[in-house]
């Protein structure tokens, strides 16, 4: 995507596009700068690419307490941060978070597939580590805001990474890291439609897991679906 080098946006030659959303798209691409700090020549990892061409300043904040935040968390359960950059050409320009790459699938993915959910022992193993990052994510004030089964990704070896922070707020920031975030009915806190002040806090994180939690063991939601999603101010 660099002049003179298609495929390319910095020091990342993109290879397939695996995924996108409401906050941009996701890629599998490949380091291939050996001055890079953060990640080697040759390292497959994930870039994920907003669009700021509209959005202007606001996005680019946005795009970096998103970096921010996932710069502040380390474990093992989380998905890590590699490197994060803003992109220009022409009248093309992006903002880029770089994660390490997943090889495996969401739990939405694999629920799709089991219409009576998981078998325990595996929703144990899987519920466990998300409780882990969860807790560790608190104890470093950050707040997910979004938990769903589709920002729960499941590699192949069954270690669990929780994605996606694009709406998380971390208490010690004066902004979140979204203008006017997008949540998701299905597995949302009631507390959001109680309180229109309502930002998102540890609780009603431990509520979205818990109906995360429900959905993997029976193959429905708690609820009746909504079907769309919440957009909250």
């Amino acid at each position: 995507m660099n002049q003179g080098q298609p495929g390319t946006i910095g020091d990342y030659e993109l290879l397939v596009a695996v995924g996108a959303g409401s906050q941009g798209q996701v890629f599998r691409a490949r380091c291939i700068s050996d001055r890079n700090k953060t990640v080697r020549y040759g390292q497959i990892v994930a870039v994920k690419v907003f669009s700021c061409a509209e959005g202007g300043r606001a996005a680019a904040a946005h795009m970096e307490t998103t970096a921010e935040t996932l710069r502040s968390l380390s474990h093992p359960n989380i998905v890590k941060y590699l490197d994060s950059f803003p992109w220009h050409r022409e009248w093309d320009e992006a903002c880029c978070l770089v994660t390490e790459f997943l090889d495996g699938e969401t739990l939405d993915a694999r629920l799709s597939k089991l219409p009576r959910g998981l078998l325990f022992e595996e929703a144990r193993s899987v519920f466990r580590q998300c409780i882990s990052a969860l807790s560790y994510a608190a104890s470093q004030g950050v707040v997910h805001r979004d938990l769903k089964p589709s920002n729960i990704f499941i590699l192949r070896d069954g270690s669990v990474r929780l994605i996606d922070f694009d709406v998380a707020r971390r208490e010690t920031a004066t902004t979140t890291s979204t203008r006017g975030w997008i949540g998701s009915f299905d597995y949302m806190a009631p507390d959001f439609a109680r309180d229109q002040g309502f930002r998102g806090d540890q609780t009603s994180d431990v509520f979205s897991l818990g109906a995360c939690l429900f959905h993997a063991l029976t193959g429905k939601t708690p609820f009746p679906r909504f079907g769309q999603n919440a957009g909250i101010e």
